[in-house]
């Protein structure tokens, strides 16, 4: 049987931490918590669960991910978000893995991920699912150094296998959390864009933006989800706005 290390980043995650690491409770062989100085109970829940809890300054997403995975005992890592949750067939369907050695270290694995937004299962919006790479071996893979939207890149050719089971991905409490978190987010897209020398006129972001939102709310069907549709196609315009325009601050 393979060994598997759960690694989490969290700032004041103390509402859904436990449902997180409690999810993983029976195929995780160690669980690492990465933490950016919270100021809530999230140290108090997670030593509390047995788990490593490190303090470690915000570097950004991809970064932190990386400090995270790096501090793991064991090759085979399984990264989740301190706002996602196993289902327990996907549970079950990692620990068979375990069970078959995880043998080739070239297969990364992917997970069906399903959005609550506001308390509330989005069912159409892109599809009502996206496919988020979560266990990796990190002698083959790892997080790449995106300040935000980080994603999982491999040094070889690699193949990718879907899980059977669903990662639930219980996002935001309310709209108002979820504007003040683009603006983060938007932020951050601005940083790593300048990094890449990227720059588009004033006019061309504009249009970016509203094709953003016309892509989301029609094409991608957010309007089947009503309000909530809405909100989301909106709040992805303002990213694609606030990342762009950001390049323009000095």
């Amino acid at each position: 049987m393979a060994n598997i290390s759960a690694v989490i980043i969290t700032r004041n995650e103390e509402k859904k931490i436990e449902r997180c690491i409690r999810s993983i409770g029976v195929i995780a062989d160690e669980t690492i918590v990465v933490d950016s100085f919270s100021t809530d109970r999230t140290e108090e829940i997670c030593r509390g669960l047995g788990c490593k809890f490190v303090r470690h300054e915000f570097s950004g997403y991809g970064p932190q991910k990386r400090f995270a995975v790096g501090l793991a005992n064991y090759d085979w890592i399984i990264s989740l978000d301190a706002d996602e949750e196993l289902s327990p067939e996907l549970a079950e369907t990692i620990l068979k893995l375990k069970e078959d050695g995880l043998k080739d270290n070239t297969v990364v694995y992917s997970m069906k991920r399903r959005n609550y937004y506001c308390g509330r299962l989005i069912r159409f919006y892109n599809g009502g699912y996206e496919n988020k790479v979560r266990i990796f071996n990190r002698t083959h893979a790892n997080w790449n150094d995106k300040l935000v939207h980080e994603e999982v890149e491999c040094q070889r050719p690699f193949s990718v296998v879907n899980m059977k089971g669903i990662l639930k991905h219980y996002t935001y409490d309310s709209v108002e959390q979820h504007e003040r978190k683009t603006r983060e987010y938007g932020r951050l897209g601005a940083i790593d864009l300048k990094k890449r020398g990227k720059k588009h006129s004033k006019f061309v972001v504009v249009i970016k933006a509203i094709y953003r939102f016309i892509a989301n709310f029609i094409f991608k069907l957010g309007f089947m989800d009503g309000y909530y549709g809405f909100k989301l196609s909106q709040m992805g315009a303002l990213y694609v706005y606030l990342k762009y325009m950001g390049v323009w601050e000095k």
